[in-house]
Formats: structure tokens, sequence, C-alpha cells
């Protein structure tokens, strides 16, 4: 007996399929969408590959667009067995070394470094961009491989906004 004609075969499923629906809409929108928080977002975010036992660099864009300063503390990943947040810049040894101590051979004036930070302002209305030569996130020692199309997960402290949790693609840019 086929009972799809009789009213009662329909009697909850309208609803069941608006949830679907609802619950769809707000899965998809979180796939292309930036993590957010309600007071930063955190886009365009990369790993590049790397082999188990090398470093890594992590890139993003923090964006705070409200009118308060907000602060990066710290990153952490559990594939490496250190995470640093870390700036490239160009350095003058000689300005930079103390009285009799001389360069590293090889180290010539003009050299980029990699320099540690110990945190990493986000000023009130304002983009900070992590990026190949600038800013960046350092996973050092990787414990597994990082290969291109992997997925891997990386937290963000910051002063304000707390533990934000990203999501981001290995691969070359």
């Amino acid at each position: 007996m086929n009972n799809s004609n009789h009213p009662a075969a329909f009697e909850g499923k309208p609803t069941a399929l608006l949830v679907l629906a609802i619950l769809s809409l707000f899965l998809f929108a979180g796939c292309s969408a930036p993590v957010e928080d309600g007071t930063i977002s955190i886009q365009d975010a990369w790993a590049r590959p790397a082999i188990t036992g090398d470093n890594s660099a992590v890139y993003f864009v923090i964006d705070n667009p409200f009118a308060q300063d907000e602060v990066l503390l710290s990153a952490n990943s559990e594939l490496a067995s250190a995470t640093e947040l870390h700036m490239t810049m160009m350095v003058e040894i000689e300005d930079n070394m103390e009285d009799g101590e001389e360069a590293m051979p090889g180290m010539e004036d003009g050299a980029m470094r990699m320099m540690p930070q110990e945190n990493v302002p986000i000023p009130a209305n304002t983009a900070v961009s992590f990026e190949p030569g600038g800013l960046h996130v350092m996973l050092i020692d990787l414990q597994e491989e990082l290969i291109e199309g992997d997925m891997i997960s990386l937290t963000l402290e910051f002063e304000q906004a707390g533990t934000i949790v990203i999501e981001l693609p290995v691969g070359a840019r």
C-alpha cells in the first residue's frame, strides 16, 4: 500500500526539510567565509609544504575593523616542536654587533634575518599581513610532513579575542 498521497505521510517533513536547509546554509557558509570571532577575522591563511624535521611558515591576514587595538600573543601547532611569531627583516650586521664581535662568515650588511617577535600588535581599523619576507608564524621541527593539499590547524592566542583555531591549506603560492 502506497501512503505517499496520504496527508499524514508529509506530516512533519516540511519542518524537517526547512531545518536541514538552514543547517546546510550554515555549513556551506563556513567553508568559504573567513574565521571570525566577533572582533577580528583571519583570512587567506596557508602554510608552506615541508618535510618532517624541517621548518615551515604560515601566512595569513588578520583584520581588525574595530575601534579597539588587539595583540596576537602567540601561535601553537601540534605539528611542530615549537611555534614562534617571526619577522623577516634586513639587518645591518655592524650596527647590531657588540664591540670586538665579528660577523659570521657569509653574513654581510643588509642580510635578511628572521627575528622572533614577543607579540604582534594589530591596531584598530587595520589589517596586518603575515606574508613571505615579513611577518609569519614559524613551525619549528615539524613532527610530520606538510604535503600540498593537506589541511592543518593553527591556534592563535589574542589579548582581547582569546583563542582562535583556524584550519588552513598547505600549498605553494
